[in-house]
C-alpha cells in the first residue's frame, strides 16, 4: 500500500537464493510493550518508522511499505501518501507507472480484507483470477525481488462520500527459502498484527502526508488559499507575488499531489490532513 507484492507461489525458483534463516519469535509481550514505549514520544515520522522497521527486522521483515489513501464510494482513489524503506528507484518507477492506483493488494485492503498473504495473492494471479488492471504491478514487484510478505489493514474509517484507508506491507529479508518464510510467518502472525496495531495508534496522518508530498512553504500557502476559495490572481495579490509566480506554485503543488485540478488538490489536502 504501496502494498508491494511478492510471488511466493513460485517456489520452484528458490534454488538460486541464498539459504538465510529468519529469526524466531521473541518474547511477544515485552517486545510489544517496548515498541509502544519507543514510539510514544516520537513526533518525527522518519524516527517513528525507523523504530517500527527495527522491530519488524527482528521478526525477519527488513522492508516495509506503508500507505494511506482516501477511496470514494465508487472506488476512485483520491490521493495516496506513504512511507517505505524500499529503494527510491523502485518507488519512483512504481509511482510513474501509476501502480499506486492499480495495486492489487491495496485493492484488497480497500475492499475490507484485514490480512493478505502474498502466497495466496500470487496463486490467484497464476490461476488467472486477478483482473488485467492489477497484473502489471504484480509483475513489476516480482521482477524487482519484492516477493514475500504480508499486507495488513491498519485503518478503515468511514468518511463523507468514501473511506480513509491505511495499511502496511511487511516484506521479508532477501534470500529466505519460501517454506521457511511461510512457517515463520504462521508462527509470528499474531505478533505482526499486534505490532501494526501499535504503529496505527501512534502514526500521524498529517505527518506522513507532509513527508510524502514534501510541499514547500509557499506551496502549502497556495493550497490553503485555494481551500479558502481564492483563484490564482487573488492568491497572487494576497501573497504579494506575480500572477505567473502564483501559477507556478500552483502547478508544482498539483504535480506533487498528482491532482488534475485545483479542486482535487484541495480535496487531497483535506483528506490527507495537509490542511
Amino acid at each position: 500500500m504501496i502494498f508491494c507484492q511478492s510471488w511466493a507461489s513460485m517456489g520452484d525458483q528458490i534454488g538460486y537464493r541464498l539459504c538465510r534463516k529468519m529469526p524466531r519469535k521473541p518474547d511477544t509481550t515485552q517486545s510489544l510493550e517496548d515498541l509502544a514505549q519507543r514510539l510514544a514520544p516520537l513526533s518525527d515520522v522518519d524516527a517513528m518508522f525507523e523504530t517500527f522497521s527495527a522491530f519488524c527486522g527482528g521478526l525477519g521483515f527488513e522492508r516495509y511499505s506503508y500507505a494511506q489513501m482516501f477511496v470514494s464510494d465508487d472506488g476512485v482513489i483520491g490521493g495516496v501518501a506513504g512511507k517505505t524503506n524500499l529503494s527510491d528507484a523502485y518507488i519512483g518507477e512504481f509511482i510513474s507507472n501509476g501502480f499506486y492506483e492499480a495495486d492489487y493488494l491495496a485493492s484488497r485492503v480497500v475492499a475490507g480484507d484485514p490480512v493478505i498473504d502474498w502466497t495466496q495473492a500470487f496463486a490467484a494471479f497464476e490461476r488467472g483470477e486477478v483482473d488485467a488492471k492489477w497484473r502489471p504491478a504484480l509483475a513489476y514487484a516480482w521482477e524487482n525481488n519484492v516477493r514475500q510478505g504480508r499486507t495488513i489493514q491498519m485503518v478503515h474509517e468511514r468518511q463523507r462520500s468514501g473511506s480513509f484507508v491505511s495499511g502496511i506491507s511487511l516484506i521479508s529479508s532477501d534470500g529466505v527459502p519460501d517454506r521457511e518464510f511461510e512457517s515463520v510467518l504462521a508462527e509470528q502472525s499474531q505478533t505482526i498484527a499486534a505490532a501494526c496495531d501499535v504503529l496505527a495508534a501512534f502514526v500521524q496522518r498529517g505527518a506522513v502526508s507532509d513527508d510524502h508530498y514534501a510541499l514547500t512553504a509557499r506551496e502549502h500557502e497556495v493550497l490553503r488559499q485555494l481551500a479558502d476559495g481564492l483563484h490564482v490572481q487573488q492568491i497572487a495579490d494576497k501573497l504579494g507575488i506575480a500572477d505567473r509566480t502564483a501559477a507556478h506554485h500552483l502547478a508544482s503543488m498539483r504535480k506533487k499531489l498528482r491532482a488534475k485540478t485545483a479542486a482535487q488538490a484541495v480535496a487531497i489536502g483535506i483528506r490527507q490532513e495537509l490542511l
